[in-house]
């Protein structure tokens, strides 16, 4: 590359190889036979990299290990397999969040090949972090056989330091649904664990597919949630479509918890002869006290503890 007349290329390759915290990343490829001093770290796959409010660099790698250092990566503390970080194998993403604070995003549990859910958890100081929430945990139907096809959301990657910025402030991820779709999460920043007060939703106010805030969304490609001006311009609603054959659509709505709640909403079913809208009351580890179904066959069923009742037709 020095041998380009270049000089601009020639300074960015130069600044690029010099820099420790960015070249680390290399060693999964190189892998040299005989080490030669370029790695200032080795052993460890897929690191990610963030800096602390105090200027040191921390480390997350595959199988949760972290190290620091205080010299741009030009050395390292002892790559050490943090306890709190519980995985298999899968990769650790961690940066700093535009509101100052700091994010974790792996799969925290240890099944082996099945990777999922992928959570992400929150700290103050780039140390210690705290309060787990979801950012996926719909694991779709495999379609593809193959070598080392883990289940689940995995290879996650985000926006490190130095690669730019995009508008707002939200948190972007990336990773693979099973080792055959790639996912892209938009996770709003400040990353909220609560909500307070009562919830009363209208969808009016909002631009046909404008961003839907307080919602939790799980689009694929051929199964879009989108605000739509029905059935009016000025009496919009959320529409759920779902023309995949290996996946489905979902919006989530969390509300306060509460020992009673009252809650309502309206549907519209466009078909009654085709597709299922399921319809539930969650509490915040995933119980469905309440479960409503919409058939393909015309037919409204209920949950009765164990049981589905039919409860007619909703044509």
């Amino acid at each position: 590359y020095n041998t380009s007349p270049d000089k601009g290329f020639v300074e960015a390759c130069d600044a690029l190889l010099a820099n420790k915290l960015k070249t680390m990343e290399w060693w999964d490829e190189d892998r040299p036979a005989k080490p030669d001093g370029f790695h200032t770290v080795t052993g460890y796959e897929a690191p990610s990299v963030y800096h602390r409010k105090d200027g040191l660099a921390v480390a997350h790698w595959k199988s949760s290990y972290a190290a620091i250092s205080s010299d741009a990566g030009m050395s390292w503390s002892k790559p050490f397999k943090v306890p709190g970080i519980i995985t298999d194998g899968a990769k650790t993403w961690g940066q700093r969040t535009e509101d100052g604070l700091y994010a974790l995003v792996y799969n925290p549990a240890n099944y082996g090949s099945q990777r999922w859910p992928l959570a992400v958890v929150t700290g103050t100081d780039g140390i210690t972090f705290d309060n787990m929430l979801l950012v996926d945990g719909e694991v779709a139907q495999r379609r593809f056989i193959g070598r080392a096809k883990d289940f689940g959301l995995q290879y996650v990657r985000g926006i490190s330091e130095g690669d730019g910025n995009p508008p707002g402030s939200d948190m972007w991820v990336t990773y693979s649904g099973n080792k055959e779709d790639i996912w892209t999460s938009r996770v709003p920043v400040p990353i909220r664990y609560k909500v307070e007060g009562p919830v009363s939703d209208k969808f009016d106010k909002l631009g046909v597919g404008a961003q839907l805030p307080d919602w939790n969304l799980y689009r694929p490609k051929w199964a879009p949630v989108s605000v739509v001006a029905f059935p009016s311009a000025a009496n919009k609603s959320l529409q759920l479509e779902d023309r995949d054959p290996y996946n489905y659509a979902k919006a989530v709505r969390v509300f306060a918890e509460a020992k009673v709640a009252h809650v309502s909403f309206k549907v519209y079913a466009r078909q009654a002869d085709k597709g299922t809208l399921e319809m539930e009351v969650l509490d915040q580890v995933g119980h469905r006290p309440v479960r409503v179904v919409l058939g393909s066959n015309g037919h409204i069923q209920i949950a009765n503890g164990s049981k589905m009742v039919d409860a007619g037709l909703y044509k």
